[in-house]
């Protein structure tokens, strides 16, 4: 006796081996119609519910590799936008940390020349001969401590500046953080796309508008006076 499982029949399959064999093993009467258009729409049912799926499966394939394919892309922009901003040139801290220094000197310089205009103003007080002297050297001394009070910019615009400095640097290692987790080595061919496309977005002028250099670079003033020797 075979072990071989029994195969399961569909209802149209029994019916037309019920008309061809009788339950006395005889040959039996041919189907009718009826009975074969019911084995074919079986069949046809069949194949239908089988394209379905084959079709079904393949579609959330493609799905699959489309969305993986996006997030290619987007990790690929992420790490080009980085390598942009992984940068040495004009380092925005160098430069922020010198306006910080330059707009103190500058404060220091007017402060000095307010305090030695208030000294001066406050001698002529004590030899001034008229109302009318007394008057103005009296208006200069109130004006230059409306000086000191203005100078206190410096202050708070350092502060500020400060905590901007201070979000580049905690930035800047967030950014070195995320290229070290990826690796430095994929970064060198976005590296290049990114600054030849920043290159191309590049105004005409633009040399010119990058303001004062800082210290050590750029031309200085004897570099200058040079030019017209």
């Amino acid at each position: 006796m075979s072990d071989k499982p029994a195969t399961r029949l569909f209802a149209a399959e029994k019916a037309l081996l019920n008309h061809r064999t009788g339950l006395d093993g005889k040959p039996s009467e041919a189907p009718s119609p009826a009975t074969l258009d019911q084995v074919m729409a079986e069949l046809r049912a069949l194949r239908s519910t089988v394209e379905q799926q084959s079709v079904g499966g393949q579609g959330d394939v493609d799905l699959l590799r489309g969305e993986l394919y996006d997030l290619h892309r987007s990790i690929e922009r992420t790490k080009s936008e980085i390598s942009a901003l992984n940068t040495t040139d004009h380092n925005p801290r160098q430069q922020l940390d010198a306006v910080i220094a330059d707009t103190e000197k500058a404060a220091h310089r007017i402060l000095e020349a307010a305090e030695r205009i208030s000294g001066e103003a406050e001698k002529m007080l004590e030899k001034a001969k008229t109302a009318e002297i007394t008057e103005g050297l009296e208006h200069i001394v109130a004006e230059t401590v409306a000086i000191f009070e203005a100078s206190y910019f410096q202050d708070v615009g350092g502060q500020r500046i400060r905590k901007v400095i201070d979000f580049l640097e905690y930035f800047d290692q967030r950014l070195a953080t995320m290229i070290h987790i990826w690796g430095a080595q994929d970064f060198d061919q976005p590296q290049r796309r990114a600054s030849d496309r920043a290159g191309d977005d590049k105004a005409p002028d633009a040399d010119l508008l990058n303001g004062p250099q800082l210290d050590g670079e750029g031309m200085n003033q004897e570099d200058i006076d040079a030019l017209f020797d």
